[in-house]
């Protein structure tokens, strides 16, 4: 499935998005440690999960987000986890750069929902992807 990277204060919630991710068969770092964060947004994530609060105590993460290449936002999806909006909620997304939200109550459904997520994910970027194929471009 690839690696998954979970940005979040210490918490429990970390541990919990941890151990679904890895029952779904990814790899998982966790980071907490805004110093750290800027050279693994740039790492080689299949998702990067960042939590709503580590946001709020941290505004410059999302700038960062916002700034990186292409082929990393391509290559990655983005999802915010969130106790204020509501579970894939597009125009808050699309709002705050990330390709969905997933609300903390939801996360029992993890699995359901990562499935849409990167289903729409992949598909935004099929054409794209299969014409830098054929083209070896980008």
């Amino acid at each position: 499935m690839g690696t998954a990277l979970i940005i979040a204060n210490q918490g429990l919630e970390a541990k919990d998005i941890s151990k679904t991710l890895t029952s779904l068969g990814y790899g998982v770092d966790i980071c907490n440690q805004e110093g750290d964060i800027a050279s693994k947004l740039s790492g080689n994530y299949k998702l990067i999960l960042i939590t709503e609060d580590y946001l709020d105590t941290h505004p410059n993460i999302e700038e960062t987000i916002l700034n990186l290449p292409q082929k990393i936002r391509r290559n990655t999806v983005f999802i915010l986890i969130s106790n204020r909006h509501k579970t894939l909620n597009p125009f808050v997304a699309f709002l705050r750069n990330f390709n969905a939200v997933i609300n903390f109550s939801d996360l029992p459904r993890l699995s359901e929902i990562l499935s849409i997520v990167t289903d729409h994910h992949n598909e935004l970027y099929r054409g794209f992807k299969k014409i830098r194929e054929e083209e070896e471009f980008l």
